[in-house]
């Protein structure tokens, strides 16, 4: 029926949505390994862990960062 399909629909939208963001943190994680004080990718993998409801792995990772990068006020 309609409901079904719509539903089916968005969990379907979701799931991509999900490996689309696990794909980011991959290709994040990389590019940090060649540039780990990159500021703009730091936050954008903070988000992305965040987005995929990894909080700890998120604040452990801005932690680290602040460490390397200390007078870098986004990363506080």
């Amino acid at each position: 029926d309609k409901d079904e399909a719509e539903r089916l629909e968005e969990e379907r939208r979701e799931t991509v949505s999900m490996d689309d963001l696990r794909a980011e943190i991959v290709r994040l994680e990389g590019e940090l390994e060649e540039q780990p004080e990159h500021v703009n990718r730091i936050l954008g993998l903070a988000r992305l862990y965040q987005d995929t409801a990894q909080y700890d792995k998120a604040l452990e990772f801005l932690k680290e960062k602040h460490e390397l990068l200390p007078d870098n006020y986004e990363v506080r």
